[in-house]
C-alpha cells in the first residue's frame, strides 16, 4: 500500500441537489405529505450526508454507491475530526491485507469498484428520511436503547422493545474481539423492526454515565435501507445513545478507509437453512499507537473510530458482547414474528440455527478465548442461544436465533 498521508481540509463545497418541488412522496411503506418547510430541511440533510462523488456505481439492488474522496467523508465534518489526520493502516498489522479477497461480498461490486483514495458510500435519499420519520434523529437509536425492556418509540408512536440473545463477558479489560459471524437473512415482520447478528465492544464510566459502544456485524433493517437485505453497519456512541452516534455514515465520526467494502451496503451472499453456509470474520482491535478503535471484516480493513470520540474507551473496553438482536413493536397486542438469525432455535445446531464462532478477546497484546462469558436471553421462549467452549473446529461458539411469536411467545 503506498505510505499516502492525508490532512482533512473542510474547505469543499456542498454537492447541490436540485430544489424539491413535489409535496406528496411515495415510499416502500406509504404516501407522506411534506410541506415546502420539511422540504427545505429534507434538501439541507441530504447536501450534509451527501457528498461530492468521483464516480457513482448503481447497485443491481437499486442503491447508489457513491465514491467520495476519503477527505471528503462525512465524518470530518464531526467537530473533533476538524484537522484529523487519517490513519491509513493499523499499526498492529504485520502485513498488507488489500491483497486478501473477501470469503462473501457486496451486491455493488457487480457493477463496478471506487478508484484509489475513495471510499463507497451508500446513498442517503429523500425515501430514506422519510421512511425514517425524523431527520434531527436519522439513523440513529434513542436514548433508552442500552436499557433492556420497554421503551416509547418516538416515531411511530407506540411502545417498542429490543430483545437480544447474547454472550456477554465483562469486569476485565479489553483491547478488542473478534468473530465469525454466519450471515442470514431472517423474516422482519414490521418494516420499522430489524434483526441483527453482530458483536459489542464498550466501557462506561465509574459512576454510571453514559455507556461507549462499538457495534459491528450484519441486519435487516428495512425502515433505514428500505428493503429486507442483510447489510453490513456499524454503529457508535459515546454518550449511552443520548446525543451522539449513529449507523453507517449517517453522522460524523466512523472514518472509513477501504475502497472496496460499503457500510449499510448489502452482501451478495447469505446462509440458507441446510444449504451453504456464508459468514464473515468481524475484528474491533484498538491500535496500541494512534489508540482509535479499528473495524476488520475478513481480515480487510474497513475503517476506525477515533478515540477521541470516546470519553470511557480511550484507554481500554470492560465489556464484549456477541448474538442477535431484534426490535419488537407489539404490533396488535402480541410479540412480533420477526425472526433472529435464521429464523430457528439455537438447539437445531449447526447447518440451520445461526452461528457466531470462533470468539476470541484480546488482553494484553494476546488473542484468547473468554473465560467467563455468561448467555443473556430477553425471553427464551421467542429466542435462544446455546454457549460451547473450547470445540476443536468452532472454538468458544454460540448458536441463537428463534422464530418470535409462538405458543411460548405471546
Amino acid at each position: 500500500m503506498a505510505s499516502h498521508v492525508f490532512i482533512v481540509d473542510r474547505r469543499i463545497n456542498l454537492l447541490l441537489f436540485p430544489i424539491i418541488t413535489v409535496l406528496i412522496i411515495t415510499t416502500s411503506s406509504a404516501q407522506i405529505d411534506i410541506s415546502k418547510l420539511q422540504e427545505v430541511e429534507i434538501q439541507r440533510h441530504l447536501e450534509l450526508i451527501n457528498k461530492p462523488a468521483v464516480k457513482s456505481i448503481k447497485s443491481p439492488d437499486g442503491d447508489i454507491i457513491d465514491c467520495v474522496h476519503i477527505t471528503n467523508q462525512p465524518a470530518f465534518d464531526h467537530p473533533l475530526l476538524k484537522n484529523h489526520t487519517i490513519q491509513l493502516r493499523p499499526s498492529f498489522l504485520q502485513e498488507d491485507p488489500s491483497s486478501k479477497t473477501d470469503g462473501i461480498a457486496q451486491v455493488w461490486h457487480r457493477n463496478g469498484e471506487c478508484p484509489e483514495n475513495t471510499i463507497p458510500i451508500r446513498r442517503t435519499t429523500i425515501e430514506d428520511l422519510l421512511r425514517w420519520g425524523s431527520i434531527k434523529n436519522y439513523g440513529k437509536k434513542d436514548s433508552n436503547y442500552s436499557i433492556p425492556g420497554s421503551r416509547f418509540h418516538p416515531t411511530q408512536n407506540i411502545w417498542a422493545k429490543r430483545e437480544h440473545a447474547m454472550l456477554v463477558v465483562e469486569n476485565e479489560y479489553y483491547q478488542g474481539s473478534e468473530a465469525w459471524i454466519t450471515v442470514w437473512k431472517p423474516y422482519v415482520e414490521q418494516y420499522n423492526e430489524l434483526s441483527t447478528g453482530q458483536m459489542w465492544i464498550s466501557s462506561k464510566g465509574s459512576n454510571q454515565q453514559g455507556v461507549n459502544v462499538m457495534e459491528a456485524g450484519w441486519q435487516v433493517n428495512p425502515i433505514l435501507y428500505g428493503d429486507g437485505n442483510p447489510r453490513l453497519f456499524v454503529y457508535w456512541t459515546g454518550d449511552g445513545y443520548e446525543k451522539t452516534g449513529c449507523y453507517d455514515l449517517k453522522c460524523q465520526g466512523f472514518v472509513q478507509i477501504s475502497s472496496k467494502t460499503a457500510v449499510g451496503a448489502a452482501f451478495n451472499r447469505y446462509s440458507t437453512i441446510s444449504g451453504p453456509e456464508y459468514k464473515c470474520i468481524f475484528l474491533i482491535r484498538k491500535d496500541p499507537i494512534s489508540g482509535n478503535w479499528w473495524l476488520l471484516t475478513n481480515n480487510r480493513q474497513v475503517g476506525y473510530w477515533p478515540n477521541s470520540l470516546f470519553p470511557f474507551l480511550k484507554d481500554l473496553a470492560s465489556k464484549a458482547v456477541w448474538g442477535g438482536e431484534i426490535n419488537n413493536l407489539r404490533k396488535n397486542g402480541r410479540h412480533t414474528s420477526t425472526c433472529m438469525g435464521s429464523g430457528r432455535f439455537a438447539e437445531d445446531g449447526r447447518g440451520k440455527a445461526a452461528l457466531i464462532s470462533r470468539i476470541t478477546v484480546l488482553q494484553r497484546n494476546l488473542k484468547k478465548e473468554p473465560e467467563k462469558g455468561f448467555p443473556f436471553v430477553t425471553d427464551k421462549g421467542c429466542y435462544n442461544l446455546h454457549y460451547n467452549r473450547l470445540d476443536p473446529k468452532l472454538g468458544s461458539h454460540l448458536f441463537f436465533g428463534g422464530i418470535g411469536q409462538n405458543s411460548n411467545c405471546l
